[in-house]
């Protein structure tokens, strides 16, 4: 095979004639397999050189010196978009869409052409109903090189489908039938009209949770149970008594009727701890196991059973030769649940270890992503690591040493270079600016307003823009989006 890409669905009959005429040509449809990512079975040859299993670009078979980086420009439009309602008892208009969209004047957009109407959205719904009042509008442009949101950060297998132009993530799934995701996720995932996965942060890379290698989970057995001094004190004397007599008697026990229960010599999967309370010693033990049921003879016990049947029935436990102690049998508690091991959560039937840049944070009982700063390259951790006093990273969720940047200061950004794979901080470019330290991106200029010269560190260099009033958005990530506002006043004229 040779540069063999698969599309979700059939070439149509213009296709097939774009595709003779230009062997550049890319159908429109989402992309099931590109060339440049085929992964090869161990015993098939691959010629050398080969650019497979090099990710040329997020979309498409193009060279990276040959993306088009330049997004669609704007005219600055000072100029508001008038509606007046139909009649004086009229409290809501509706917004004629198309109307409103042509008021944004994108350079060599020709608001009467198909092209138009299928690269400029909005913001606002089509034929909307508002109640009188002052909105802004928000128009995106594409152009032809335009490629929709970029693929969240994750080492899941995503499925994506079109709805109503607009690209989502319908499936989120993990290859492998042993792995899991460590964590649940909506029905679908949409691509806003924005270009983003996620509109309330536009600029960093959507990270989606990883997968994480499912295990068996095992079984614990808390037993707690009081005994009262009516003639002597509590002490830790009679605390460590009480420990050594527990832990024998499992010991007996797994020499005889449940030799299941006791795992080796020292009953090693046997907790017992104390404490001394309102006079009382208060024993709590804890009993882990493989397996939710124990065996006497041919007879099938399950966990809770054994337990009852040695605490309450066979009273196994009772001490009265310790500090001349009553044993409570009212204030005996007995509970059972399922375990994972530390670094898992339990999920969906399964245990399931918490995977590459996530952790597992014991306060919440779930895997939740690196903060900013750390990493993590294993499964199953309950920590990240950070990264060195001078450095960061770009994103949560990191998953090497390698995402650890350069912290730059504030005016500046974090660059790296898919061809060299080195980085660097740069000044924020015209009409950006960044006001904290440690960003791989520059936020705009609030809206109408440009900056004089690079590395602007405060919107405070944002100034009223003139004649240019052009502004790109997070050309950083090469989303080829442009902002474009218009203030939309809805007017009462009785």
């Amino acid at each position: 095979m040779s540069q063999v890409t698969i599309w979700n669905s059939s070439l149509s009959v213009d296709d097939i004639i774009d595709s003779f005429r230009n062997i550049s040509f890319v159908p429109k449809g989402i992309l099931a397999q590109g060339w440049w990512s085929y992964v090869f079975h161990p015993g098939v040859a691959r010629q050398y050189p080969s650019k497979l299993n090099q990710r040329l670009c997020e979309r498409n078979s193009c060279q990276p010196d040959q993306v088009d980086k330049t997004p669609p420009q704007a005219e600055c439009n000072r100029d508001p978009y008038e509606v007046t309602r139909s009649s004086e008892t009229d409290r809501f208009v509706i917004v004629d869409y198309q109307k409103l969209r042509s008021k944004a004047n994108f350079v060599g957009y020709n608001v009467t052409h198909t092209r138009y109407m299928d690269n400029v959205t909005s913001t606002l719904p089509q034929d909307a109903t508002y109640p009188l009042g002052q909105y802004d509008a928000v128009f995106v442009a594409k152009d032809e090189n335009f490629s929709n949101c970029t693929l969240p950060k994750t080492d899941a297998e995503l499925t994506k489908y079109k709805e109503k132009s607009v690209d989502s993530i319908s499936v989120v799934y993990c290859s492998n039938p042993n792995d899991e995701l460590t964590a649940t996720l909506p029905k679908y995932i949409p691509c806003g009209v924005l270009g983003v996965y996620d509109s309330k942060n536009p600029y960093q890379k959507k990270v989606l949770p990883s997968c994480g290698r499912k295990s068996t989970n095992r079984y614990q057995i808390d037993i707690q149970m009081k005994y009262r001094f009516s003639k002597l004190q509590c002490s830790e004397l009679y605390l460590s008594s009480f420990k050594t007599n527990i832990v024998q008697k499992f010991k007996d026990i797994g020499n005889g009727t449940f030799p299941e229960l006791c795992v080796g010599s020292n009953c090693s999967n046997i907790n017992v701890f104390g404490n001394c309370m309102a006079g009382n010693a208060v024993m709590a033990i804890q009993i882990y196991l493989n397996e939710d049921f124990l065996w006497y003879g041919t007879v099938r016990y399950t966990l809770t059973d054994v337990t009852r049947i040695l605490v309450l029935v066979e009273r196994k436990f009772v001490f009265e030769h310790i500090g001349q102690s009553e044993w409570l049998e009212e204030a005996v508690i007995i509970s059972e649940r399922k375990i994972c091991s530390p670094g898992s959560l339990f999920l969906n039937g399964n245990c399931v270890n918490c995977g590459k840049g996530m952790f597992y944070n014991n306060q919440t009982g779930l895997c939740e992503f690196c903060p900013i700063g750390t990493y993590q390259q294993l499964q199953g951790k309950e920590s990240c690591l950070p990264c060195n006093s001078s450095q960061t990273t770009s994103n949560i969720g990191s998953t090497a040493t390698t995402d650890c940047i350069a912290v730059c200061l504030k005016g500046q950004y974090y660059k790296y270079n898919t061809i060299t794979l080195t980085g660097s901080c740069q000044k924020c470019p015209r009409h950006y600016y960044q006001d904290e330290e440690g960003q791989s991106f520059c936020k705009p200029c609030p809206f109408q307003q440009v900056t004089a010269e690079e590395g602007a560190n405060s919107t405070l260099m944002c100034q009223n823009c003139g004649s240019d009033g052009t502004r790109w958005f997070n050309q950083i990530t090469k989303l080829l989006l442009h902002y474009h506002h218009l203030n939309v006043v809805l007017l009462d004229d009785f």
